[in-house]
């Protein structure tokens, strides 16, 4: 049975929900090793601006381990935390194939250069996207490493891949392994869909941080014609350093009574906010996939999306499961609101539910299987 031994920098809880998946297989054993506790409890996050608690229940799961770590700054950078005891647990389990998730820190580095001493194969899967990735000398120089290594990689999407094919990996050492969602934890959101007030109900949620560009939503609702702004409603779900900025912005504009904002919420409360609206926006000015939006398409609410989100060329077909716009041009945003329609929406939130299928932990599992086999003919 092939032994899988999984690198990650710290426990995420995206991650954490395919990792269960993956356990549960009975066709290879799979263990994932933690570079460092960062994250578990409460500790501060830049991104939100606030003190989050993520309880340890939520985020690991059975067959896990964390190595010695140690921060010797406040925020992680690639030297922090530096990690020990990384060879003695690879020999230890002795992996056929070792995943690592990104490779933006010095231990996950040190994890490929023991892999290969040990003889096993090594994957890569990471978040970068063509879109909004520069090919940097250093770049070049690990990617000329990774290849001479015979290194594996899985893309998550079509604008992942294109960012390994701009690094000159070739297709045969490329599989796909999606960014995805348990798409049955959302789908019910579609069944109990309650439109009380009438409206098109627009939702971003999310941080309120620059490259998110939450701004541009409400812009794009003040641009629309003065006759029509009422029949839509913005809720704005999150937290950041933005929050006063953005709030001043809607008292500007005269929106007070078209923006609600409403703080970051659990996965539980976060369901029934999307039972609330029909339509969930993004509009990120860089994003490495945005797996909000996977979460929106299960549960039926129709995605907008910026051109510049790593998810909008994968999952995206344009007024069919969705709509694409470019983050810089407002204009085009406050359009396909205006566009927007009931009975086009109803039509389209089918079409969203259907598209993401692919797109489930739950092929997660196989997608792994078939990288297997293929690797052992």
């Amino acid at each position: 049975m092939p032994k899988i031994l999984y690198f990650l920098s710290h426990p995420v809880t995206y991650q954490s929900a395919m990792i269960r998946k993956l356990e549960a297989n009975d066709n290879f054993e799979f263990q994932t090793v933690y570079l460092s506790d960062y994250g578990i409890n409460h500790h501060f996050d830049e991104g939100y601006n606030k003190n989050i608690d993520v309880s340890e229940v939520e985020l690991i799961h059975k067959k896990y381990k964390y190595l010695k770590s140690v921060f010797w700054k406040k925020k992680r950078n690639f030297f922090n935390p530096l990690t020990f005891g990384i060879l003695r647990q690879i020999i230890k389990y002795r992996p056929d194939v070792v995943w690592i998730h990104g490779y933006a820190f010095y231990s996950i580095l040190v994890v490929i250069l023991y892999s290969k001493m040990v003889g096993a194969q090594i994957i890569l899967r990471g978040d970068s996207n063509a879109n909004n990735s520069q090919s940097s000398l250093i770049r070049r120089l690990l990617f000329y490493i990774f290849r001479a290594l015979k290194m594996d990689f899985f893309y998550i999407g079509e604008s992942n891949k294109q960012f390994y094919k701009m690094h000159k990996v070739e297709d045969e050492k490329l599989f796909f392994m999606p960014f995805a969602v348990d798409n049955d934890t959302f789908a019910g959101a579609d069944a109990r869909r309650n439109n009380q007030n009438g409206k098109i109900n627009l939702l971003y949620a999310g941080k309120y941080q620059n490259r998110k560009n939450v701004k541009a939503i409400i812009e794009a609702l003040s641009a629309l014609p003065v006759g029509i702004i009422s029949s839509y409603h913005l809720t704005i779900v999150g937290d950041g350093r933005q929050e006063k900025a953005l709030k001043k912005l809607v008292n500007t504009l005269n929106l007070e009574s078209s923006v609600t904002f409403k703080p970051t919420m659990n996965q539980n409360n976060l369901i029934q906010e999307y039972e609330l609206n029909q339509v969930g926006i993004l509009p990120s000015i860089t994003e490495p996939w945005g797996l909000i939006i996977n979460e929106y398409m299960a549960a039926g609410i129709v995605p907008i999306v910026s051109e510049q989100s790593g998810c909008a060329s994968t999952l995206i077909e344009h007024g069919k499961t969705g709509y694409k716009f470019d983050a810089h041009d407002v204009q085009s945003l406050s359009d396909i609101i205006a566009s927007l329609e009931h009975d086009t929406i109803i039509n389209m939130s089918g079409a969203a539910k259907s598209a993401i299928q692919k797109y489930d932990l739950k092929n997660c599992v196989e997608y792994l299987e078939s990288y297997l086999l293929c690797k052992k003919k």
